[in-house]
């Protein structure tokens, strides 16, 4: 969880979230950062709250991925995906019946 917290951070800023580690403390000083690395960020609260989960420093503290999926962050996506899902399987159909088409007139 704590991985895709990081992976997200990267995402919505473009680089990654932390300095280069120059030793095992910096990694300590990384990790109790937390949520703080997007105190400046330009992100919705719903990515805040989110974030705020993933990267909470005791591991027993952060969720499941199971519930990490009924947050609004992601599960307010849905519709969105499954109308990109229906467009897509649209454009692959298509393709394979034009690739059928152009086997049979040749």
């Amino acid at each position: 969880v704590w991985g895709l917290g990081i992976s997200i951070c990267e995402c919505l800023l473009g680089r990654y979230p932390f300095e280069k580690p120059d030793s095992y403390f910096s990694y300590l000083d990384n990790a109790m950062m937390g949520d703080s690395l997007l105190q400046d960020a330009n992100i919705s609260s719903e990515a805040r709250d989110f974030l705020s989960l993933c990267l909470r420093v005791d591991p027993n503290g952060r969720p499941s991925a199971a519930e990490l999926m009924k947050h609004p962050f992601v599960a307010g996506h849905d519709a969105q995906v499954r109308e990109f899902t229906a467009w897509l399987e649209g454009v692959l159909q298509k393709k394979k019946q034009r690739l059928r088409s152009s086997k049979s007139s040749t």
